[in-house]
């Protein structure tokens, strides 16, 4: 479980970037809640990550909650890795809540999203193509 905040007496999950890697791509796992104020963590993340990697997975499997500003996030990274022949993929996982958010922000017609950490990692790491 991730670290705690006390808000208003209550306790939320404090969004964390847990960095891996597997075969050449660089794994970005969101745990807890993630809104504007982690969005910049995962901003600096994907753009170090990008400058490193053969490519980048952003994994929702331990996300809580994810708001719009990460969403932006994901977006403007896509856009970095398309211009260099690569692609940012999410790890749904399954998650309805990530997915929808997804789905109601549109991103699901720019972002290349899989239900499966494998599938996930397999496509990002294709080189000098775009995948639809």
């Amino acid at each position: 479980m991730g670290a705690t905040e006390q808000e208003g007496g209550q306790r939320t999950d404090v969004g964390r970037v847990i960095v891996g890697y597997r075969d050449g791509v660089t794994v970005l796992g969101l745990v807890g809640e993630h809104d504007a104020s982690t969005a910049n963590d995962l901003a600096q993340s994907i753009s170090h990550s990008a400058r490193r990697s053969s490519g980048i997975v952003v994994s929702f499997s331990e996300a809580d909650f994810v708001d719009s500003s990460i969403i932006r996030a994901l977006l403007l990274g896509d856009r970095t890795m398309v211009s260099r022949g690569q692609r940012l993929v999410v790890h749904v996982d399954g998650s309805m809540m990530c997915d929808r958010i997804l789905e109601l922000a549109g991103a699901h017609r720019h972002l290349l999203c899989c239900d499966s950490l494998d599938e996930a990692i397999t496509y990002a790491a294709q080189h000098d193509r775009t995948i639809a």
